[in-house]
């Protein structure tokens, strides 16, 4: 096999299952947005999605603009968490279908700056 023809065999491999996946209707698409109170993106938030009937949540980072994307979802009901440093966790359930485009947004609550929650230890008064 020459080198030409090689690397042919070699983008073929890597380019033709991701165009199929890409024109995938058998399965949903969602994405969305993470913000903060004052609809600032919320850049490094963790997304964790778990499908009903499957054992392996999906994660994804959103990026700086607050986008995340987790697309090719077998059909189901999905948990959603959102997750980011200085900011209460924010949970939805949604259920999606084969070709359906979905799209979230999640508002991130502020932690109230300069407050400590602490608990009483033993032997201490509340």
């Amino acid at each position: 096999m020459s080198n030409h023809s090689l690397r042919l065999a070699v983008l073929a491999a890597v380019l033709l299952p991701a165009a199929a996946m890409a024109g995938d209707r058998s399965a949903g698409h969602v994405a969305g947005y993470v913000q903060d109170v004052q609809g600032m993106p919320v850049a490094g938030a963790m997304v964790t999605l778990v499908g009903a009937h499957s054992p392996m949540p999906i994660y994804v980072v959103t990026d700086s603009f607050g986008r995340f994307d987790g697309s090719a979802l077998p059909d189901g009901k999905y948990h959603v968490q959102v997750e980011s440093s200085g900011h209460p966790v924010e949970v939805a359930d949604f259920s999606i279908e084969s070709g359906q485009r979905l799209g979230l947004t999640f508002t991130m609550k502020a932690n109230y700056p300069g407050v400590l929650l602490t608990g009483a230890g033993a032997g201490e008064g509340c």
